[in-house]
């Protein structure tokens, strides 16, 4: 049996990842199948070494990658850019790995149907459920170029105020 990592979408619509063991490929989607779960990408669960795995948990995504992230993405989608293009562009740009890895995820899930709201909530780690709910109202309403100004100037503000607790706590 092989283990195959999966993102699929539930009857409800919500995107679920994890983990299923199966004989195949077809084998890993006959099984989402079985469990009500339409499969948008699966994959050969690879083993990561040692080095790979220490990696992985010391990376992370700062505060400020994510309002640079929300910064570009509120200039391009200003600009007229679709967001899907507008998150290309973004990936192509972006030096941050995994942060990288989760705007690949994010087209993926957009080109296969999801809303955008709807890709970030599988990036939990990534994305706060504020950011989340502020991308669903700009959505919702029409206006996400300005949803995701005022969400980045709110994470200045709260960027500022971390500096100066730290800065504070070092005196």
């Amino acid at each position: 049996m092989t283990k195959f990592n999966y993102r699929a979408k539930n009857q409800q619509g919500s995107i679920k990842s994890g983990v299923v063991e199966a004989a195949n490929r077809a084998g890993a989607v006959t099984l989402l199948k079985d469990r009500q779960l339409t499969p948008i990408e699966i994959k050969d669960a690879k083993s990561k070494s040692f080095i790979d795995k220490i990696n992985d948990s010391l990376a992370t995504i700062s505060l400020k990658d994510k309002v640079v992230f929300a910064r570009q993405l509120t200039a391009i989608i200003n600009a007229g850019i679709p967001l899907l293009q507008a998150l290309q562009l973004i990936e192509e740009q972006t030096a941050n790995p995994k942060l990288k890895e989760a705007i690949h995820q994010i087209i993926s899930d957009i080109q296969s149907g999801s809303t955008f709201a709807e890709a970030l909530q599988v990036h939990t780690k990534v994305f706060s459920n504020l950011f989340i709910s502020v991308v669903k109202s700009g959505e919702a309403s029409g206006t996400l170029d300005e949803s995701l100004g005022r969400l980045a100037d709110q994470m200045e503000k709260d960027s500022e105020i971390q500096s100066k607790i730290k800065g504070a706590m070092v005196l």
